[in-house]
């Protein structure tokens, strides 16, 4: 498969393991939004290309603030020192003011360096030959933010990665608190791990005495209610998000339903096609994000489900003053959830 062919998160995982096999390429760039993937994979190959002796004479840390090209460029010409390979760590080099003077290197680089560059919060211009060498010659890969369906299933990893497991609930809850940052999870996750013993099974309770998390409810459960088509529970939740709209913002609560259908139209659609795994395709790879989805779209009908989406697009024009500025955000959510049951 072309690298172009191969999704980003696909690809990020391939660069991974073939560093953990030390196959190591001349060069490396990790770049986009996701500052922890970055911090993750240049950590690696500090930790796996050189032995804690070899570093001190062939690892050399350089920060693009502090910087320039030509200073990179040397230090990667400089050949190793009892060892069969040096590293050049170039971080924050979105901060390297002559980024585009690292094409003199990159067109000849040194097979006994391995030069590794973070570059947080976008990418370098597409425009410059030192990306286009980049990005054609070595490996480089775009480090991207999980999708919200991810997020519960990668925090339940890293707390297995800590000794601990968490309730599929729990999970989502920890998800809707913490946002997307995987530095922020980790760090949520760490301050967790301090009050258990490994093998302890983290609860909704534990977060709420923990981290400060205090839900009576959350989308997740919303979604739930709703994919059951349950008009009482529906209600009672919906009121409960009105009364509390600091915490659950109309806009955001929007968004995460129509995502929930928006997902179970698609499931309906790759079901009618033969598609063998559903809810891979769309993202949902552990089951108990898929089983509510799964559940809308048997209880919901495709035609439906396309006139909630269309409700759901009103209903988020109406949060932003659309067609009236008098309507208030309760009563846009409980019309809403009237328009979804009935």
């Amino acid at each position: 498969m072309a690298k172009d062919e191969i999704k980003n998160k696909e690809l990020y995982k391939i660069i991974i393991n073939s560093i953990q096999n030390r196959e190591f390429s001349p060069v490396y760039l990790f770049y986009g939004e996701e500052s922890y993937m970055i911090d993750k994979a240049i950590e690696l190959i500090e930790k796996t290309v050189l032995t804690e002796d070899e570093k001190e004479f062939n690892q050399t840390v350089l920060y693009g603030a502090d910087s320039t090209a030509a200073m990179v460029a040397d230090a990667c010409r400089r050949l190793p020192m009892m060892s069969e390979y040096q590293v050049v760590i170039l971080k924050e080099a979105q901060f390297l003011k002559d980024f585009k003077e690292l094409e003199s290197y990159l067109k000849y680089p040194v097979s006994s360096t391995i030069l590794a560059i973070g570059y947080k919060n976008g990418s370098p211009d597409g425009r410059m030959q030192a990306t286009k060498l980049l990005k054609s010659k070595f490996q480089a890969v775009e480090c991207e933010y999980l999708n919200d369906g991810e997020i519960p299933s990668w925090i339940a990893g890293y707390f297995r990665k800590l000794g601990l497991k968490i309730e599929e609930r729990a999970a989502v809850l920890f998800s809707e608190f913490t946002g997307r940052d995987l530095t922020r999870i980790v760090m949520e996750c760490d301050k967790v791990k301090l009050n258990f013993q490994a093998g302890h099974i983290i609860t909704a309770s534990d977060l709420e005495r923990f981290v400060g998390l205090n839900k009576e409810y959350s989308i997740f459960d919303l979604n739930m209610a709703l994919s059951q088509r349950d008009v009482f529970k529906s209600n009672n939740i919906a009121k409960h998000f009105a009364a509390n709209d600091k915490a659950f913002p109309l806009q955001v609560v929007i968004a995460l339903i129509y995502g929930h259908f928006s997902k179970a139209l698609a499931l309906q659609y790759l079901k009618s096609r033969g598609e063998q795994r559903p809810g891979a395709k769309i993202g949902l790879h552990q089951d108990f994000l898929l089983r509510p989805v799964e559940k809308t779209a048997g209880n919901y009908s495709p035609a439906k489900i396309i006139h909630i989406i269309h409700h759901l697009r009103k209903a988020d024009l109406q949060s932003k003053g659309y067609y009236s500025n008098k309507i208030k955000n309760d009563s846009i959510l409980k019309e809403l959830v009237f328009k979804i049951l009935h």
